[in-house]
């Protein structure tokens, strides 16, 4: 609990040390405009850097464009719908599907100019994505950029396209276990059952008692500092 970690100043505990590095901890004792810009800069080039060695290990096209947009997102609303990973994988893989579907469609079945065709199939493929991730329920940006990508004809193979969704769960897997280690509150499949506002600050409240003010961090950081003054639990 939050107490068995803020209360234990005086304590050598790695727990408390560590605990001491975490996103909600550095928020409450520094200004969000810098805790959340570097929080998120860490997040993001953890997660690509690992993604770009196994790339470059494998020699398979792991990274593309649309991962950046994906990262982002998990690491600047990580509670939200459009971040859970079910939407993220589900929105990439039909993506990937409708993507392949209309560049074959205007490539082979019919036949066009590259140029024509590759209109074509940017125009279809991203009216059929925008409409499948509504229907479904399973918004997530980026994969729109996923559609483009393979419609367009850039990766077309189809070790290409398992690339991508390999390279879409690893790196979901990858943002779910950084924030999950920093204390950050993040759905492990679906989205949360409500809307819960912002993951940084709900680590920090850990508490069923006390919710998150409406109107931003200062009286949530309030209610957090007064806190520390509470004798530990034993």
């Amino acid at each position: 609990m939050l107490r068995e970690i803020t209360y234990g100043r005086g304590s050598n505990d790695w727990v408390t040390r560590i605990a001491r590095l975490q996103p909600w901890y550095l928020l409450i004792r520094f200004p969000q405009r810098l805790t959340r810009p570097v929080f998120a800069f860490a997040g993001a080039a953890i997660a690509i850097a690992i993604i770009s060695t196994a790339a470059v290990i494998s020699g398979q096209p792991l990274l593309f464009p649309s991962l950046g947009p994906s990262a982002f997102l998990f690491f600047w609303q990580p509670t939200a719908p459009t971040s859970c990973p079910r939407n993220a994988i589900l929105a990439h893989g039909s993506g990937v599907l409708i993507g392949w579907a209309t560049y074959w469609l205007f490539s082979a079945a019919v036949p066009l100019d590259p140029l024509t065709g590759q209109v074509a199939a940017a125009t279809l493929s991203l009216g059929l994505i925008s409409a499948s991730m509504v229907a479904a329920k399973i918004p997530h940006p980026p994969a729109a950029s996923t559609t483009l990508i393979i419609a367009m004809g850039m990766m077309a193979h189809w070790t290409a396209l398992l690339a991508v969704m390999v390279a879409i769960v690893l790196l979901t897997a990858e943002c779910y276990l950084i924030n999950r280690l920093s204390g950050i509150v993040s759905p492990i499949w679906g989205p949360l059952p409500t809307q819960q506002g912002d993951g940084l600050v709900l680590a920090a409240l850990q508490t069923e008692t006390v919710a998150p003010a409406k109107d931003g961090y200062a009286e949530i950081a309030d209610l957090i500092v007064a806190r520390q003054d509470l004798p530990s639990q034993p």
